[in-house]
């Protein structure tokens, strides 16, 4: 089993995920996703409190659906292009 990241590491990581799906205001809508309210979040960025796994997964399952998403509409605009060339 791999070792618990610590707080800083798993709140880096919420951080750069959140940013990533919903841009730099990213708190308000990923915790109205989760279910984590603001303070909670506020918490967890701090390194005050441990973030769950199940947050961890709800999030990896997020990020996971936003890139099928992404390579979905890659391949749209690559059959788009074809077309034109």
């Amino acid at each position: 089993m791999p070792p618990r990241p610590t707080n800083k590491e798993a709140a880096n990581v919420l951080a750069d995920a959140g940013r990533a799906l919903y841009g730099e205001h990213w708190r308000q809508p990923l915790g109205e996703e989760t279910g984590v309210n603001p303070e909670t979040l506020r918490r967890f960025m701090s390194g005050r409190m441990t973030i769950p796994n199940g947050l961890l997964d709800h999030l990896l399952r997020l990020v996971r659906q936003r890139i099928d998403e992404l390579v979905k509409a890659a391949m749209r605009i690559e059959k788009l292009r074809g077309k034109e060339n």
